[in-house]
């Protein structure tokens, strides 16, 4: 006598025979609990397809094992086939359509992977419970199903890059302008959408940045050369056109470009901080509420191979990268809003011509641009810069100050001009906001100079027109020049009329030669 055993941990059979076995033993498998489902192209059985490839469906028991049995009764019969229905959990992957019968030792089925990327659950399972018994009888069990998860690769090489792109300076979500920063990039999906798992918008940049070591640490060149770097990720969207609003973080005019990429991307090795996505509220302050527009967090890093150090996730296959589709030229940032006047602008002949006013109201802190979950601040005033001229219209640059300067100091104002006017200019990156002219009346005086001992120094030719600290002879003969001047005469120094009282004369010469020899200190 026979008797077979099944073991529950994995399945497999035992036999324990009793007196003299005179002829074969036979296993009939344990009745149908499940379907065991795998796929591959061709003979070659694997979860990694592409294009057309093959369902193997077996009906299985628990463990595993051909099944040929509707239940585990001693005297059920074996069945001819089960009634099946396969889905997949991906639109692309096409699967045999309606009912389909699978024979007790399994059958191959044919099965189709659309040009795409990613993973798809394949299904399978019985018509309504139902098995096909051998004498053509339904007898319904319950549902049992079987599945299995496929990776596809598409066929062919790179994805197609989007046909073209387009970028302006971004204006706001409302249109009416914004303090510079971002940039609006647009283009059409791929020809072949289903391949793309994203896309790479790329910025032509001066950069030291040449890549990665082995270790994930940045390499620098000494000097900086124009290359073309990673500035930021798109994805794939169910729009014919993405609109994307990225951060320029400069005001520059660059080329951009955009590929189209299939597979993982691999990111080269940083922290864990670097790897920012913007949180809805950050992207809610760029683009408000436009359901049109997507935010993509500016990463610049120049394209590298993955650091020894660094794992990545190679289940769709490996990175392919489309030609990439560059901006006919270069377009940057645009800051839309000039900053407010200087105020309150003035001058007086004390010491040269002193000039004063009140700062722009936007020298400051205007706006933020997201970047890495900093906040990058905008600064409304960039500097001012003061213009001079004999009039209103003959204006020219004359000084370039930094923000938050308020006063200047015209120690060489021009010959000749009794009353030159001036103007303060507040300036941006894109825009130059010009201040009231305004006229210094009277600015021919005579700036003062003391020795160490606070003794009155009379220079004739200050430092900024050559002199030096010390009244010698360069300055009686300065004196010279402008004796018998008086004040409106084309030659009258203000410098040679030491005693102020508007004309150079024998009582100035002799308070200067009392100063002879003595050296001023710098500053007057």
């Amino acid at each position: 006598a026979a008797e077979g055993l099944i073991d529950p941990a994995d399945g497999s059979y035992s036999i324990r025979v009793s007196g003299r076995l005179d002829r074969a033993v036979t296993v009939v498998a344990a009745e149908l609990s499940r379907f065991a489902v795998s796929a591959g192209n061709g003979a070659v059985t694997d979860s990694s397809v592409s294009g057309a490839f093959t369902i193997n469906v077996l009906p299985a028991d628990a463990f595993g094992n051909a099944s040929m049995k509707i239940d585990n009764t001693v005297t059920s019969e074996t069945y001819a086939s089960v009634a099946v229905r396969f889905g997949s959990s991906h639109a692309a992957v096409t699967v045999p359509a309606g009912v389909q019968t699978v024979p007790p030792g399994g059958a191959d089925f044919g099965a189709v992977a659309a040009k795409m990327d990613g993973s798809a659950v394949i299904t399978v399972r019985t018509v309504d419970g139902a098995l096909v018994t051998g004498s053509g009888e339904y007898a319904v069990t319950g549902a049992l199903t079987g599945s299995v998860t496929v990776r596809f690769t598409p066929e062919g090489g790179p994805p197609d890059p989007p046909a073209l792109i387009t970028v302006e300076d971004y204006r706001g979500p409302d249109g009416a302008g914004d303090q510079g920063g971002m940039v609006l990039i647009a283009f059409p999906n791929s020809a072949r959408r289903d391949a793309v798992m994203h896309y790479r918008i790329e910025r032509e940049v001066e950069t030291t940045l040449a890549g990665y070591d082995e270790h994930g640490r940045e390499i620098h060149r000494d000097a900086p050369v124009k290359a073309w770097m990673h500035w930021a990720t798109v994805g794939v969207a169910d729009t014919g056109i993405l609109r994307a609003v990225v951060p320029a973080l400069d005001n520059a005019a660059t080329r951009w470009g955009v590929r189209s990429v299939a597979g993982v991307d691999p990111a080269p090795a940083r922290k864990l901080t670097d790897r920012f996505r913007a949180p809805e509220d950050v992207a809610a302050s760029v683009i408000g509420d436009r359901q049109d527009l997507v935010f993509a967090p500016a990463d610049p890093r120049p394209p590298a191979p993955v650091p020894a150090n660094i794992r990545t996730d190679r289940a769709a296959g490996e990175l392919r990268v489309s030609a990439r589709t560059e901006t006919e030229g270069p377009v940057g940032a645009i800051d839309n809003i000039p900053p407010a006047a200087v105020t309150g602008a003035s001058g007086d002949g004390a010491g040269g011509v002193a000039l004063r006013w009140t700062v722009s109201a936007d020298d400051g802190v205007v706006g933020f641009i997201p970047y890495r979950g900093y906040s990058i601040p905008i600064h409304g005033v960039k500097g001012y810069r003061v213009m001079r001229g004999a009039s209103p219209d003959r204006l020219e640059e004359i000084a370039a100050l930094p923000p938050g300067s308020a006063r200047f100091v015209d120690d060489a104002p021009p010959a000749g001009v009794a009353s030159p006017v001036y103007r303060i200019d507040a300036v941006d990156d894109n825009n130059v906001t010009a201040g009231d002219p305004f006229t210094v009346e009277n600015v021919s005086v005579r700036l003062k100079f003391a020795d160490i001992a606070g003794n009155p120094v009379y220079l004739i030719v200050l430092p900024s027109q050559g002199g030096d600290l010390q009244v010698n002879f360069e300055d009686v003969i300065a004196f010279a020049a402008a004796f018998g001047a008086r004040k409106g005469d084309a030659a009258y120094n203000p410098q040679a009329d030491v005693n102020d009282d508007g004309a150079v004369d024998f009582a100035d010469y002799v308070t200067l030669v009392a100063s002879f020899g003595r050296t001023a200190l710098a500053t007057p």
